[in-house]
């Protein structure tokens, strides 16, 4: 599984489970320790995630860190907790106490939704001020650290992340002043206004001119930008359907409907026919799995079906799964179906 979809279940956890999570450690248990656990640390192992890390700040002693990763004998990473929901800027000043202290390079600061990534960039052993990237688990949409596998236990390398972090730390600084000079452009309406046929005096009258000139292009630049993606996706997505369409004309012949998966679909049926009508699901076999579709739509994959020799489980949104011992066993979880096809039909 990919990084981004760990993260996008523990996101899907925290939007059904944040209301329950009142304390640190509720959300330490429910989100924390599911999103170290996916960069592949072993949560289960003291010696590599260390609770209550003990990182003594001068005459005060018995000052804790709630988790540091240890690898190879050396604390590579500090994360500092907070109640789900918290405001992270108010508790900044306890990282910096123990980053200072350790010879971590990454410390993180987390409300178990919004993961805060400092280093020592500015002055070495000594905690940045701004975090050099803002993780919301909440807000992925692919704004996720392409490099991140880079601080995974399978891929640790250390070196290539701090360098990364550098690059974010001042791409972040970069993109902040040239918000700035967007909204409202000064130096760059006086180089742009050298670069083209313009001839006339550069008085204020004509930077101004030439500031509010350089706000239309922008926009232009980034509708164009949004248009062309849009007309990429469409075209991905109408040859996707077409390789679908020749696809299943090739593999008819090769796809047969187990017996089980008719039954297992009629069951659903049975189910989801107390929220939407029957006629509307319809079964499409594929080679990997057996799908459940409405209104016979292959954009609308209600449920897949797969059924192994030694697995059998029905898959919806979300990568939600729920597993079978025998077809029969469907009816067991009624409610978790009908919770889905609602969610489903609120689409």
């Amino acid at each position: 599984m990919e990084l981004i979809e760990k993260f996008e279940i523990i996101a899907s956890r925290a939007e059904k489970l944040g209301f329950a999570l009142e304390t640190e450690e509720a959300c330490k248990t429910s989100l924390i320790l599911p999103f170290i656990s996916a960069l592949g640390y072993d949560i289960y192992n003291p010696t590599e995630v260390i609770p209550e890390y003990i990182a003594d700040v001068g005459i005060k002693k018995g000052e804790k860190v709630d988790y540091a990763i240890k690898i190879n004998d050396q604390i590579i990473i500090l994360i500092e907790c907070k109640k789900f929901g918290d405001n992270l800027d108010n508790y900044t000043g306890q990282l910096f106490r123990y980053f200072s202290v350790t010879d971590a390079k990454i410390a993180l600061l987390t409300n178990g939704i919004t993961y805060k990534f400092y280093s020592d960039i500015d002055n070495k052993n000594k905690l940045d001020d701004k975090p050099f990237y803002i993780l919301n688990l909440l807000d992925l949409n692919g704004n996720i650290i392409s490099d991140l596998p880079k601080i995974t236990k399978a891929n640790l390398n250390l070196d290539e992340f701090l360098i990364m972090a550098e690059d974010f730390k001042y791409i972040n600084e970069i993109k902040g002043e040239l918000k700035k000079e967007f909204n409202e452009p000064t130096w760059l309406s006086k180089e742009l206004i050298s670069k083209t046929s313009f001839s006339g005096k550069r008085t204020k009258g004509n930077l101004n001119w030439f500031s509010d000139l350089i706000k239309r292009s922008i926009k232009q630049i980034e509708d164009d930008y949004i248009k062309d993606r849009l007309n990429i996706k469409n075209k991905v997505n109408e040859i996707k359907e077409e390789a679908e369409e020749t696809d299943d004309n090739i593999r008819k012949d090769k796809v047969e409907t187990k017996l089980e998966e008719y039954e297992a679909f009629h069951y659903v049926k049975s189910i989801a026919s107390e929220m939407i009508e029957s006629d509307r699901l319809s079964i499409n076999d594929k080679l990997k799995y057996c799908g459940i579709l409405i209104d016979d739509k292959k954009s609308k994959v209600f449920c897949k079906m797969y059924f192994g020799k030694i697995k059998k489980f029905l898959e919806f949104q979300k990568q939600e799964k729920i597993y079978i011992e025998s077809i029969i066993d469907i009816l067991k979880h009624k409610d978790f179906i009908l919770d889905k096809i609602k969610e489903f039909l609120e689409k």
